[in-house]
């Protein structure tokens, strides 16, 4: 399967790098921990974008990149195994501590977890430190070509 991630123009040669989690932090994984997020579909990845970007004219400077994922490669969580508010904004501990506990576990390459915005739609967060990680090859950067009326 493919897995699709969106990421600045700027950072294409380091969109699977983790280190833009690792500084930020997200949702699965707290500052300080390498964590890649990706999508199932390129439609979810740019809608990710999207509820995430404040100036949404500043998408027009991103880029796409895929990689092949095998299912054998990625542990799945359903919403029932996640923290009751793990949609919550901010981001919530408890759910940062689920992905920083995989992290630890090298137990898969990836995990699914579901979409906030999507809930029936799979996200993938990768470990760039996981002894499979050279498995992925990322596609080359191609323009992220968002509809204009979705900038608006």
């Amino acid at each position: 399967m493919r897995i699709w991630r969106i990421t600045a123009k700027a950072y294409a040669t380091t969109a699977f790098s983790g280190l833009g989690a690792q500084r930020t932090g997200g949702r699965f994984n707290s500052v300080g921990r390498k964590v890649v997020y990706a999508s199932g579909s390129l439609s979810l990845a740019m809608l990710e974008m999207l509820v995430q970007a404040g100036d949404r004219s500043r998408l027009l400077n991103h880029v796409v990149l895929w990689a092949a994922l095998e299912e054998d490669d990625i542990t799945r969580l359903a919403p029932s195994d996640l923290p009751s508010d793990w949609k919550a904004l901010p981001y919530r501990s408890a759910t940062q501590q689920v992905g920083d506990k995989w992290l630890d576990s090298l137990k898969s390459l990836a995990l699914a977890v579901p979409s906030v915005i999507v809930p029936v739609e799979w996200n993938y967060l990768i470990n760039p430190d996981h002894p499979d990680f050279s498995k992925l090859t990322p596609s080359p950067p191609a323009p992220a070509a968002f509809d204009p009326r979705l900038l608006v």
